[in-house]
């Protein structure tokens, strides 16, 4: 028996899979979920970022399910413009963002509050007021920074990407965990916190079977909700680690990776 289009809930990653790096959107991607919503399936958003900047970076985007946030740190309802679940940082990781700083001196940090807040004056991230829809806020002391913390990012170069990783996974920061949202953005969360966790939370207050779930993406970050998926997507750029763990690859961002994946499921479900 054909699953049905009305049963099914897409939760998509945002940076890399649903918009490309300088925030276009593939038109093909638009018209696809438009038409599975019209046909009665959920759409939701699986991501990184915080709920305003979105609102901003997607406009009008058909959204009709509650999304997960902060990688994991938050589920928060566009309709309702209601957060339903958060996890925030604990208090013993202020100490964190100066320890990694001094582990990884090139490493540049911010920490995300009501804002996001530049931790070092010397730092290129101060000229860097809208990049990618954030409002940065510069203040050098960490007790000044109002709580809760919702997560940690830390960028760095390219190069130093498999550095980074061993140095946060030696065992020194307890009570949090490192995700790399690609390899040039590390994020620090609630230990864990991830998609996958907030998701599991999600359906179950949805009442959606875990074979109806639908999950894209694109880096490490989207791995662990590829794997509890009923149906794992992510892209053919995508890392191997991602591909070999996916139930479906589609095309690229730029090319309508969402659309290819709306396409695939028109044709192995019912209207």
């Amino acid at each position: 028996m054909k699953r049905r289009i009305q049963d099914m809930v897409i939760m998509s990653d945002v940076d890399g899979t649903l918009i490309t790096r300088d925030h276009k959107r593939s038109a093909r991607n638009v018209e696809a979920l438009n038409r599975f919503i019209a046909k009665g399936g959920r759409f939701g958003l699986s991501t990184g970022r915080v709920p305003i900047q979105l609102k901003e970076l997607l406009g009008h985007l058909p959204i009709n399910f509650p999304c997960v946030m902060y990688n994991g740190g938050m589920i928060y309802d566009y309709n309702t413009g209601k957060i339903l679940k958060d996890w925030v940082l604990p208090e013993q990781a202020r100490p964190y963002f100066r320890m990694v700083e001094e582990a990884v001196p090139t490493c540049e940090a911010l920490v995300v509050s009501d804002n996001y807040y530049i931790i070092r004056e010397d730092t290129t991230l101060k000229d860097q007021q809208n990049d990618k829809g954030r409002r940065y806020a510069f203040c050098p002391d960490l007790d000044k920074i109002p709580l809760p913390w919702r997560k940690g990012l830390f960028f760095i170069d390219e190069s130093q990407f498999d550095a980074f990783y061993e140095h946060v996974n030696n065992g020194n920061y307890p009570g949090v965990r490192f995700v790399a949202t690609n390899y040039r953005l590390q994020e620090m969360l609630p230990e864990g916190c991830s998609k996958a966790t907030a998701l599991t939370e999600l359906v179950k207050m949805e009442n959606v079977p875990l074979q109806n779930l639908v999950c894209i993406g694109d880096f490490y970050n989207d791995m662990e909700m590829i794997k509890l998926a009923g149906i794992g997507v992510t892209l053919k750029d995508s890392p191997q680690d991602l591909k070999d763990a996916a139930d479906l690859v589609v095309g690229t961002c730029q090319d309508g990776a969402l659309a290819d994946l709306v396409e695939y499921l028109e044709s192995i479900c019912e209207d």
